[in-house]
């Protein structure tokens, strides 16, 4: 990237309606529009401007907006939301969005989106947004908003480093589908060929054991540092995530030292989604399992990767959610736990099915952290190099 773009002396400072139009094409009657897809607010996704999925003109009644191959939609409802989408196709999108053109001698069409995306360009959109409960932006008042842009051949070079980014955001997003994919059917196979065992045959006695409840573990006991302590808001459907975890100290983990968790433990939710659990790795060793979670140790922590992904199968969230007690939010305890059926391969075979399954998931993982750091990148860019801060005009 050159040095120019670095500095302001060569970015223009321009109303936005003379980066883009919005283009008013009426369609009063949908369903003689002549298309094939109706692309509503619904149908944008966050951070992404391909549109993936679309409903069909029959299914909407009052005007819209026709759109064409190139243009963008760029949701004004809402504009918080961050969404959307470079139109692929011809179709016609919901009234509450614009649809923007860009004017190529001062904004190549290939840039208006990444500038559209841009947090200078977002934090502005929220901005003039009028309205509480549906914030909405207008186009009259968007149009004289003044924005720095840099100039087309740069744009050039910001529109290709930024395709790169996309394309290996979507090609490691494509693995990650695949990689869970192959996953589930692992599962699939599992369970059609597996012997069936009780969760505590597997874990024997002891081997399930209850978080610590409120009386044992007082809110104050929190701390902003120390030992991590599992929670059911930790868990994810394929993992823990400990962005948000709470801490105790060492001496309160030392209090509750039988709730302290060993590489191979399993850590579900006992109450709320059902669908959750965890496996507990070398990292995680000596944390602390949390209200409201439960821990599971293996008689054989070496098959802890193929209970895991059987503790995920649908049939083993169909059995949690049939079988927990309550109406308001379904609970469950260590004897409910102890009973989950599940289908493991016989025993002189689970070594090898847990090694395939341990590539897999290696894979995904490699796969999520690639991605994670391209879109860190794309976000770096585009704060970086497609818009600056300008005063509002």
């Amino acid at each position: 990237m050159s040095d120019a773009l670095m500095t302001d002396e060569e970015w223009r400072q321009v109303r936005f309606s003379e980066v883009a139009e919005s283009v008013t094409e009426r369609v009063d009657d949908p369903t003689t529009a002549g298309v094939h897809a109706y692309v509503g607010l619904d149908h944008l996704d966050p951070d992404t401007l391909k549109i993936s999925r679309w409903g069909s003109p029959t299914d909407v009644e009052a005007t819209k907006l026709r759109f064409y191959p190139g243009d963008v939609i760029y949701a004004r409802r809402r504009a918080y939301q961050r969404k959307l989408g470079v139109a692929e196709f011809e179709g016609i999108c919901s009234a509450h969005a614009l649809v923007l053109r860009a004017h190529p001698d001062v904004c190549l069409p290939e840039f208006l989106p990444y500038f559209l995306q841009s947090d200078q360009f977002h934090e502005r959109a929220l901005d003039i947004s009028v309205g509480s409960l549906s914030p909405t932006i207008n186009w009259k008042t968007l149009a004289v908003q003044k924005f720095a842009l840099p100039p087309v051949a740069e744009q050039r070079k910001v529109v290709e480093l930024l395709g790169q980014c996309d394309e290996v955001i979507a090609k490691y997003s494509c693995a990650c589908v695949a990689g869970r994919s192959l996953t589930e059917a692992f599962r699939i196979h599992i369970a059609q060929v597996g012997e069936v065992h009780s969760l505590l045959e597997l874990a024997g006695p002891g081997g399930i054991q209850i978080g610590p409840f409120g009386s044992q573990l007082h809110a104050e006991e929190y701390t902003e540092t120390g030992i991590p302590v599992v929670m059911p808001s930790d868990l994810r459907s394929d993992g823990l995530d400990a962005s948000n975890i709470r801490r105790v100290t060492e001496s309160t983990a030392e209090r509750l030292s039988q709730h302290r968790l060993q590489p191979g433990d399993i850590v579900l939710p006992r109450r709320g989604e059902l669908d959750k659990r965890a496996s507990v790795g070398e990292a995680e060793q000596g944390w602390l399992c949390g209200t409201g979670s439960v821990r599971i140790r293996l008689r054989e922590p070496e098959n802890a990767t193929l209970v895991v992904q059987m503790l995920s199968a649908r049939e083993a969230v169909r059995w949690l959610s049939d079988n927990a007690v309550g109406t308001t939010m379904p609970n469950l305890n260590s004897a409910i736990v102890g009973r989950i059926p599940l289908r493991l391969p016989q025993s002189s075979e689970r070594a090898a099915w847990a090694a395939r399954l341990r590539g897999v998931l290696s894979t995904i993982s490699l796969a999520e952290s690639t991605m994670a750091e391209a879109k860190r990148v794309r976000t770096e860019l585009l704060r970086t190099y497609c818009a600056r801060r300008s005063d509002v005009q």
